[in-house]
């Protein structure tokens, strides 16, 4: 769908968690994800989800202790690089969200800001759907006790409610964005550790050199 068919009603409405476990279940089956063009609004989401997932499974294999260090010192430098793409996609997202919002005539500018934005609800949204997914494959194990497979049902059941909550948190703030209650501003943030122009660690030894 292209961002300029979205409206503020539809970004309300979506089944972002349904998206994301869709992904989850046919990328565990058959990882077929890669990113996608930002020219359209659905892409977002889809490219914020790849970098989740990826990073979920980047960081499982950054704990492995059977494998070389340099495995691991490439895992981490993976991490990075999808941590930095995720930053970016949340951005993006609230860029196109904030597009419509001024396009709306209850938007105010002069609101208070609130302190969390829609992509980075929807963020959580993506990760906690991971969260569900895996917590549920614990409870599917044949090789641990019964008390394993109970303590990771709750934990599901718990993640279920937050995953709740979070959409309910995510609409209140649009509502609130529509009625002029509240304001969206996009920070264009940066991890100053990726820029090695912005790390010491790394114009120190290029200067030295």
């Amino acid at each position: 769908m292209d961002v300029n068919t979205w409206n503020l009603q539809n970004v309300k409405t979506n089944n972002y968690f349904q998206f994301f476990e869709a992904l989850n279940i046919r990328w565990h089956q058959e990882f077929d994800g890669k990113v996608k063009p930002t020219d359209r609004f659905d892409n977002i989401f889809s490219n914020l989800h790849f970098f989740n997932y990826s990073l979920w499974h980047e960081e499982d294999e950054a704990r492995r202790d059977d494998v070389d260090d340099s495995v691991i010192a490439q895992t981490k430098r993976n991490i990075d690089k999808f941590n930095q793409r995720r930053n970016d996609s949340i951005e993006l997202l609230d860029t196109y969200i904030l597009s419509l919002l001024k396009q709306h005539p209850g938007y105010s500018e002069s609101q208070p800001l609130n302190s969390e934005t829609p992509g980075s609800i929807i963020d959580r949204i993506s990760i906690i759907s991971l969260k569900i997914y895996h917590m549920d494959e614990q409870t599917k194990r044949t090789d641990v006790n019964a008390d394993h497979i109970e303590a990771c049902r709750k934990k599901a059941n718990r993640l279920i409610e937050q995953k709740n909550d979070l959409r309910k948190c995510f609409n209140a703030l649009i509502d609130e964005y529509m009625n002029g209650s509240k304001t969206l501003k996009v920070y264009f943030q940066f991890k100053m550790y990726n820029d090695p122009t912005l790390n010491p660690a790394v114009y120190a030894k290029q200067v030295a050199q």
